[in-house]
């Protein structure tokens, strides 16, 4: 038992570390991406967006399999010895050792931690576009063009924006609909619904957390 909780632990571990010199590289090498990404079109610009912010969890999680299944480690680490031992390579257990325990209790608390701060941030978007849908009320305009569908909010500020993640939600206020003419309206919206189309707020989040 005690070699499975350390074997978990350092692979948490490792896990971790790897993670984070994953997300640098994919931070360093961004500006690069998005230079490629601008040529693309915008429904396309988000795929391959998403696909990006990506890569460093799965490269971790095909690391860590990779390095715990000795059949498939195997096939990629070529033959050499250390010592007397001629494995591949597989963590070993480190729980034995009061370093090593700290590390694997460091890598668990950081993991819950980062867990948390997830969750909470997707609970309060969704608690905020809740209360944001029972305050608010479908536009009355009726129309073919996707720009006539979003919620309207009775407020006198000058605002429009889109929440949600998955399914966005483009919001205006009244004041904002009162004080436009049509076209300007038009473009307001055209400009929200360009966030909706590229899932900002999606890429938004997947960034912060990648």
């Amino acid at each position: 038992m005690i070699n499975i909780v350390g074997t978990l632990g350092q692979s948490l571990f490792s896990g971790f570390c790897m993670l984070i010199l994953a997300s640098m590289m994919s931070a360093l090498l961004y500006p690069a991406f998005q230079i490629f990404n601008h040529r693309l079109s915008i429904g396309n610009q988000t795929l391959t967006t998403l696909c990006y912010t990506l890569i460093a969890p799965l490269s971790v999680i095909l690391a860590l399999v990779v390095l715990t299944h000795p059949a498939i480690a195997a096939t990629v680490v070529y033959t050499h010895c250390h010592d007397n031992s001629c494995a591949p390579h597989v963590p070993a257990p480190i729980i034995s050792s009061s370093t090593g325990a700290v590390l694997v209790a460091l890598a668990v608390v950081i993991a819950l931690i980062v867990v948390y701060f997830m969750s909470r941030t997707l609970q309060s978007a969704r608690r905020r576009q809740m209360y944001l849908d029972a305050f608010s009320k479908p536009s009355k305009q009726v129309s073919k063009q996707p720009f006539a569908h979003y919620r309207l909010i009775e407020s006198e500020d000058l605002a429009a924006w889109c929440a949600g993640f998955l399914f966005p939600v483009i919001y205006v206020s009244t004041g904002l609909v009162k004080k436009l003419t049509k076209l300007q309206l038009h473009a307001v919206l055209a400009h929200e619904y360009g966030h909706v189309a590229r899932r900002d707020n999606l890429r938004k989040l997947l960034l912060t957390w990648g």
